[in-house]
């Protein structure tokens, strides 16, 4: 009968909030909208490359990653998908860093 009473104890509650907060962190980033980002990608390899640069679909690519679904420049396909990882060494010196890895259609 006291069993009833007590409730959850304190691990079991700080047990459900961390499951929450893992849950909530891995949905929002399997749903952002990352063709939100697609435009400054663009700009940002255009300017690079002194071309124009035409990224796919965006999406997630785990584990902090970012993949386009086919580059193409100045209208002739390049890679069939490019990925992004964030250097995360560089955020502590506030910059951003970007690592750029592509599967190239000649292989």
């Amino acid at each position: 009968m006291d069993r009833d009473k007590k409730g959850y104890t304190l691990r079991a509650k700080a047990g459900f909030v961390v499951y929450a907060l893992c849950c909530l962190i891995i949905f929002i980033y399997i749903q952002f909208p990352y063709d939100m980002l697609k435009d400054r990608l663009e700009r940002t390899l255009s300017s690079a490359l002194s071309s124009h640069v035409t990224l796919g679909h965006m999406h997630s690519h785990l584990p902090l990653g970012l993949a386009a679904d086919g580059l193409k420049i100045n209208t002739s396909e390049v890679a069939k998908k490019i990925v992004f990882h964030p250097r995360l060494a560089r955020l502590f010196t506030a910059e951003l860093g970007l690592d750029i890895s592509a599967e190239l259609l000649s292989g």
